[in-house]
């Protein structure tokens, strides 16, 4: 009953709402856009965590010039219920820095940075060569549903070296923690944490006979409460946005590298072949 009053209710709010902050939409670029092209931009349902009715309900007036208001009370009907349907916590943005470039660590983070994993970090000679992972930064959205007050806090990096051919884990237990403290406030209820220190990826490998492919897996990590109990938040593959809240179902982002034995190893090696060679010439003579 409530949900149909409000419906009817729409083109009267639309025509008399006033005009709220739209910081958080201008600066991502969507001003100019009709209605219905935000409905299937995947960056709006990020944007639309961070606005009011309001800001919802303004910016359907300042496109209803050319538009029946039935049609839009329809549409931003359907745009309230579903910013209500979203998780009061929840990761919207993480990146890492490694090697000297800074990637996101899923494709469907904002931000012009290359995609964690979709191409090899590089080869490295563990003798001579580190393989920093330098920075890590998690960004997190806390809607105030009723003066509820929600919070995220303990933010973290959990990372993992291992052979590529070896499983991923989902025990935290294999991982290493890179803690990044309560986070900052970025306004509008989000936060961001970050680490700016450099931990050598390679440490702990030995020298290889042949060249041999890592992993380097990654899962974001922050506490949160919604009004009960304290729990995680777990940015993965499986869940980038707002996250798992179970180990047990997480997918960690993942970038391979390639260590490459020393040069000398590559001599013997041609060294063998190479005597091999000439051994089985003698032998055919």
């Amino acid at each position: 009953m409530i949900l149909l009053e409000t419906y009817y209710a729409m083109p009267h709010l639309i025509r008399t709402c006033k005009q709220p902050s739209f910081s958080n939409f201008e600066s991502r670029g969507f001003t100019g856009l009709e209605p219905v092209e935000l409905l299937n931009l995947k960056s709006f349902q990020k944007v639309k965590k961070t606005w009011t009715l309001s800001h919802i309900l303004y910016y359907i007036k300042q496109s209803s010039s050319t538009t029946h208001m039935k049609k839009l009370s329809l549409l931003v009907f359907s745009l309230i219920c579903a910013v209500s349907l979203q998780a009061a916590t929840g990761i919207f943005g993480a990146y890492v820095t490694i090697a000297g470039t800074k990637y996101k660590s899923s494709g469907d983070y904002a931000g012009t940075e290359p995609t964690l994993g979709t191409t090899s970090l590089g080869e490295f000679d563990v003798d001579t060569d580190s393989l920093f992972f330098s920075q890590g930064e998690t960004l997190t959205f806390q809607n105030d549903n009723g003066g509820a007050n929600h919070s995220t806090f303990g933010f973290a990096i959990a990372y993992r070296v291992r052979s590529a051919d070896a499983a991923k884990s989902t025990n935290p237990e294999d991982y290493i923690f890179i803690n990044m403290g309560n986070g900052v406030d970025l306004g509008g209820g989000n936060e961001k944490g970050e680490f700016i220190t450099n931990y050598d990826l390679l440490a702990g490998i030995g020298k290889p006979d042949t060249e041999t492919i890592y992993a380097v897996d990654i899962v974001h990590k922050v506490g949160a409460w919604e009004g009960g109990s304290d729990f995680e938040r777990l940015a993965s593959y499986s869940n980038d946005d707002p996250g798992s809240t179970n180990w047990s179902d997480i997918n960690a982002f993942s970038a391979n590298f390639t260590v490459v034995p020393e040069p000398n190893s590559y001599a013997l090696i041609a060294g063998i072949f190479g005597l091999a060679y000439i051994a089985l010439k003698r032998r055919q003579i």
